[in-house]
């Protein structure tokens, strides 16, 4: 009970920490003022290509299904895809949401670990279309950003894409991970299974290629709605310099937080000025995004409600039950 209360007390005190922290050393007024004074249209534009750019990732975790042979209606993918967005935006993590994203699909399709490895690689596969953008954009931007915390937060990035595709792909790797659940035989047999649907995608590259070549677009797109939302606030910057920081903000928000609230404050309040802007217009930038993500969450969270409301999510089922829907 201690450690469930923990894990909801942490994120919730790290995103106000951060918050409190923004609006005490940066002057709010003046955050305020660059949010006021912002062009509705262009942020109208910026809301909308926010919201379309789920659909490429939807699209994106659709062939993933289809390359580890999961049958799923279209329509059922896209409810539980937002109800997991609406999650994102409580104390439990992004791999908490996927959770709940991929325990309601099982119950919709039965093939549990087949839902989860599509999950998974299409985490992979969005966190390497990230470590491929970033690194093009520095290798062509490099001369005009030279700051050592972007250079490391990239090599970062991409030694740790290359460990976890390592780990996951190779049965040795992972069957000796594995040993440190020998204690919890089934939970060292749900991994085991998972890690055997992911193989699968070993004799399918071109279905990982296309949803590492959407994943790229999904963050060259993100990136210029980030370009839309600083021209509606009247900031003239080059869209080179949202390729180069956006992947590197989106990361960071993947850390326990209330839907990225705070670190995706902080991270553009850094990144920004190293191009001249000033930290009250990051911070505007960063709080409008912030509203796009909490709008369309609660989107998500008018599909889960209505869910409930149907019964088609249940409570949960004892082992013996899980096991069976699973099988």
């Amino acid at each position: 009970m201690k450690k469930n209360i923990f894990s909801i007390i942490l994120p919730c005190a790290l995103s106000a920490g951060l918050l409190v922290w923004l609006f005490v050393t940066i002057d709010y007024k003046g955050i305020w003022f660059a949010i006021k004074d912002s062009d509705a249209r262009y942020m109208t534009a910026a809301g909308t290509v926010f919201f379309l750019i789920n659909f490429l990732i939807i699209w994106r975790w659709r062939i993933l299904m289809k390359a580890v042979g999961l049958k799923a209606r279209p329509l059922t993918s896209i409810w539980w895809f937002f109800i997991g967005l609406f999650w994102n935006l409580a104390p439990i993590s992004t791999i908490g949401s996927d959770f709940i994203k991929g325990m309601g699909l099982s119950k919709e399709t039965g093939h549990r670990p087949k839902v989860f490895a599509s999950i998974v690689l299409d985490r992979l596969s969005g966190f390497a279309g990230i470590v491929i953008l970033a690194a093009g954009a520095f290798m062509f931007g490099h001369h005009i950003i030279k700051n050592k915390i972007v250079i490391l937060a990239i090599v970062m990035m991409s030694l740790i894409s290359a460990v976890i595709v390592v780990v996951l792909f190779s049965h040795r790797i992972f069957s000796f991970a594995c040993r440190a659940f020998a204690n919890w035989p089934k939970v060292k047999e749900g991994l085991m299974r998972l890690h055997y649907d992911i193989v699968l995608l070993k004799g399918k590259q071109k279905r990982g290629w296309e949803a590492i070549f959407i994943s790229i677009g999904a963050q060259i797109i993100l990136a210029f709605e980030f370009y839309l939302t600083a021209k509606g606030m009247h900031q003239h910057i080059s869209l080179v310099y949202f390729i180069m920081f956006s992947p590197i903000v989106c990361v960071v928000t993947s850390l326990p937080s209330i839907g990225g609230l705070g670190f995706r404050e902080i991270s553009w309040v850094y990144l920004l000025p190293l191009v001249g802007v000033s930290k009250e217009m990051a911070g505007g930038l960063s709080l409008i995004n912030s509203a796009f993500t909490i709008i369309t969450g609660l989107l998500g969270g008018l599909l889960y409600v209505s869910t409930l409301s149907s019964g088609r999510v249940q409570y949960p089922q004892t082992d013996g039950s899980l096991q069976q829907s699973s099988s």
